[in-house]
């Protein structure tokens, strides 16, 4: 009786000390690394590779229901390049600049206004690019970039 009670406990013991093992292991995961950074989800490794994000039209982005604030994707056509979704509009990655319906960044004038700051709204306009509604104040750095206080929009432009 008490060699089944060892038994039992051993038992025990050893389904915990595994199931402990596959509890640490779920916080992170690795692909190329048996050693995942444990401040990461995600780590991926390696030096002949890159990450691959889905690739998506304009149409097929917008179509993404409720998508996730952070979602990222390569648009392919239009303005290409990675887009992430702030949880209101997808922008840019890299210059910040929100696509409009076609999925173009780049306007016909070759002059660029989008919102850097705000949520642009009522009273005003639903955050068209060149459409002001109360311009406040005004400032340039020295790359020749424009800023506006929009008050009414509840928006900083940028106008590159």
């Amino acid at each position: 009786m008490q060699r089944l009670s060892y038994f039992w406990r051993a038992l025990s013991l050893l389904a915990l000390l595994l199931l402990g093992r596959f509890v640490a292991q779920a916080q992170s995961v690795g692909i190329g690394t048996a050693a995942p950074d444990a401040s990461a989800a995600l780590d991926v490794t390696t030096t002949t590779q890159g990450l691959l994000p889905p690739r998506l039209t304009a149409a097929q982005r917008d179509a993404i229901a409720s998508p996730a604030a952070g979602l990222l994707v390569f648009h392919t056509d239009a303005s290409q390049g990675i887009y992430y979704f702030t949880g209101v509009v997808w922008v840019n990655l890299v210059n910040g600049r929100i696509p409009d319906a076609d999925g173009s960044t780049q306007p016909a004038n070759g002059t660029v206004v989008s919102t850097l700051a705000g949520t642009a709204g009522t009273p005003g306009s639903t955050n068209i690019p060149g459409r002001f509604f109360g311009p406040t104040g005004v400032a340039a750095d020295a790359a020749g970039t424009v800023y506006v206080a929009d008050q009414d929009n509840h928006t900083i432009r940028i106008i590159q």
